[in-house]
């Protein structure tokens, strides 16, 4: 792949009240491949797992641009992710090409004691990309049942794992975070959501889990 042109335009819900959070996302990305036989598509890293428990990832749809469904197999790594790779074996991709991934997760959330505030901590593209990508944005809509349980504090990083350069934030719902700089191969952008204390609940183990 030659580099992500429009980089990832994530829809992000948040859903629930006391109850467990659940995030669902549509995610956007537009990547240019060479015009040359080279890929057959595009693998997308996605979490299974937040703060040492599962997230219940469930992968609803996967289509180009058009919402035409695209072929695509998933697969556990051994950290923690989900590889998503969409394409054909048999087919190469050339040139500009979208992918529109909709996925669900849960608890996704944590109280942070320091704080006293729970918190949507959330990497948009994560760390695993090898090319440059020229810009990242997500928005990120509440429930209506839950904005008044906003506290106004949120933030927005850009660069690599640990980096605290600031990216661009605006909005409260739906909220906007944006690079303000292409990202070079291994940078995220990172933003966080503030809520009042114990607007979620807090994970449960399941009874298999306690087992195990």
């Amino acid at each position: 792949m030659k580099r992500i042109l429009l980089g990832l335009g994530g829809l992000f819900l948040i859903v629930g009240s006391v109850l467990s959070p659940t995030l669902k996302t549509i995610e956007r990305i537009t990547a240019v491949f060479p015009s040359f036989d080279q890929n057959h598509g595009l693998e997308r890293a996605l979490p299974n797992k937040y703060d040492g428990h599962t997230t219940n990832l469930h992968i609803e749809s996967v289509a180009d641009g058009n919402g035409v469904p695209l072929t695509y197999s998933d697969t556990n790594s051994t950290n923690d992710m989900t590889i998503l790779r969409i394409g054909d074996a048999d087919t190469f991709v050339h040139d500009e090409k979208t992918y529109v991934i909709t996925y669900t997760q849960h608890d996704v959330t944590r109280y942070f004691t320091d704080t006293n505030d729970d918190e949507l901590y959330w990497d948009v593209n994560g760390t695993g990309w090898s090319q440059e990508i020229q810009r990242v944005q997500a928005r990120v809509f509440v429930e209506k049942g839950i904005t008044s349980s906003l506290n106004g504090k949120v933030s927005c990083y850009q660069g690599y794992s640990g980096s605290h350069e600031s990216c661009a934030s605006l909005g409260t719902s739906p909220m906007t975070f944006s690079s303000t700089r292409p990202l070079q191969p291994g940078e995220n952008v990172s933003f966080a959501v503030g809520f009042m204390p114990h607007t979620f609940s807090e994970y449960q183990m399941t009874a298999g889990e306690k087992l195990w």
